[in-house]
Formats: structure tokens, C-alpha cells, sequence
């Protein structure tokens, strides 16, 4: 392993032995001893090394050849970040660290999260039960390593909706969306431009989007929520002059 020390030695016999060490075919200097000790041991450490011993009588003597891989020490490079989101919003903690054969354990508030073993931690829908630190503990066949701490702060501040109703127009919609598409029918009993608008739970605007003109008939939308996370949201239909809000739930 990386910072390891490892020394090789070779026993020879003769009058005035004389020692070079080669590294990768290299001559290293400074090493002229029966023993080449190699300390702190560094990736470029790795590689093929021998010794040719040379005494008063010839030829010299050259020695097998020892092949050392030096693994990489288990360290992270970046740590989870400290994070604050609105109730039911995603979480994403994840660290990125070197090493060989590496496996991950996450911990909340120092107690192990089953099933949490890879690189990243994902929270769909952030609750103010899930409050705390977080952080992951790396291991590898070179040592362990442990992430900082990053603290899960939720913010359950809500603001006040409530559902509206718009004349002339009536609407049909799926109030649970398990397949991540919205459909609407919209029965129009007058003419006019249309828009819909969607919030998540505590009133921020996650979609804005123009239905057009339309007529005195039915209408059929599909709207696709692939990107949007588990949870409660607000759907706004708008005139410009009238609106009308309806609550409805994405399930993942």
C-alpha cells in the first residue's frame, strides 16, 4: 500500500560483492547494500526490480526479478456539502475519493443508513424527520478514510393556497400521478388564452407553460413530470382574468 515500507534482500557469496539495484531497468542510485529498503512507498514505486552483484571473480550474478504494484491509500478528495431545502424537496449528499476496491457506508447522526453503500446518498423527499449529519466512511483495501460531516437543515415554512375555481371552464386530471404524466381534459365553454402553472407545496413556481388559445369545446393535455420529485404541488390554470387551483400528488 501506498506509504508502506517493503525491503528486498538478496543473499550472495564471493569475495568483494559489489550491489546495484534497478528499477524498471534503471540503476538506482545511492543503493549498493545486499538490501534495498524502500520507504514510504509512493505509486511510482511500482514496477520490476533486480540487483546485479558483481565480485572479485566474473561473471555477475543477476537476481530474479520481484514485481511490486503499489495500491493507492484510500483518501476522500471532496466531502459532502452542507445542505438546507423546503419539505419534500431532493437531497443529494455524495463524496469522491480514490483508492482500490473501495466500498461506502453513509451514516446519519453517527448510525448506520442501511442499503447506503455507493458513492452518493439521495433523499426524494426531504422531511423534517431527516434533519441531521450525514457523512460516509470509505474503506478500501488501503486504509479507511471518513467524510466530513454535512448537515441536513429542512425548511417547513409553508404559505397558504387555496383551491380556486374558474367560470367557464371545467377541468378532469389525475389527482395521483404514479406514471409521471399528467392528464388533463379541459371543457371550455368560452374562447380564451390559456395558461398552466405549477407549484410545489409551499408555493414555488416549478413550471410555467402556455396552452394557447381555445375554443368552446374539450380539450386533452399530457404534461410529462419525469423531472419532478414525490410529493404535493398546486396546478393553476390561467385566463389572465380568472384562475382556477387544484392540489394533486406525484407518487414515485
Amino acid at each position: 500500500c501506498e506509504d508502506d515500507n517493503f525491503t528486498i534482500q538478496v543473499d550472495a557469496e564471493g569475495p568483494d560483492l559489489k550491489y546495484t539495484w534497478f528499477h524498471n531497468n534503471n540503476v538506482i542510485d545511492g543503493q549498493k547494500e545486499s538490501k534495498l529498503e524502500l520507504k514510504k512507498l509512493k505509486l511510482e514505486n511500482s514496477g520490476e526490480y533486480k540487483v546485479v552483484v558483481t565480485g572479485a571473480c566474473d561473471p555477475p550474478a543477476t537476481s530474479d526479478i520481484i514485481s511490486i504494484n503499489v495500491l493507492p491509500a484510500t483518501s476522500i478528495k471532496k466531502h459532502p456539502s452542507d445542505t438546507t431545502v423546503k419539505a419534500g424537496n431532493y437531497v443529494r449528499f455524495f463524496v469522491e475519493a480514490i483508492g482500490h476496491n473501495l466500498t461506502y457506508e453513509w451514516q446519519w447522526n453517527g448510525e448506520k443508513l442501511l442499503g447506503a453503500n455507493g458513492f452518493e446518498y439521495i433523499i426524494n423527499n426531504a422531511q423534517k424527520s431527516l434533519e441531521g449529519n450525514y457523512r460516509c466512511i470509505v474503506t478500501g483495501t488501503c486504509k479507511t478514510d471518513t467524510s466530513k460531516s454535512a448537515r441536513l437543515v429542512v425548511d417547513t415554512t409553508t404559505v397558504s393556497v387555496l383551491e380556486a375555481v374558474l367560470t367557464g371552464l371545467n377541468l378532469i386530471f389525475n389527482e395521483y400521478v404514479e406514471n409521471n404524466v399528467l392528464n388533463l381534459i379541459i371543457d371550455s365553454e368560452i374562447p380564451t388564452n390559456l395558461n398552466l402553472e405549477i407549484y410545489d407545496f409551499i408555493g414555488n413556481l416549478k413550471l410555467c407553460k402556455s396552452l394557447g388559445y381555445i375554443e368552446s369545446r374539450s380539450y386533452n393535455f399530457e404534461l410529462n413530470l419525469d423531472h419532478f420529485s414525490s410529493g404535493v404541488y398546486w396546478l393553476k390554470l390561467n385566463t389572465g382574468k380568472q384562475y382556477m387551483i387544484k392540489k394533486f400528488v406525484i407518487l414515485k
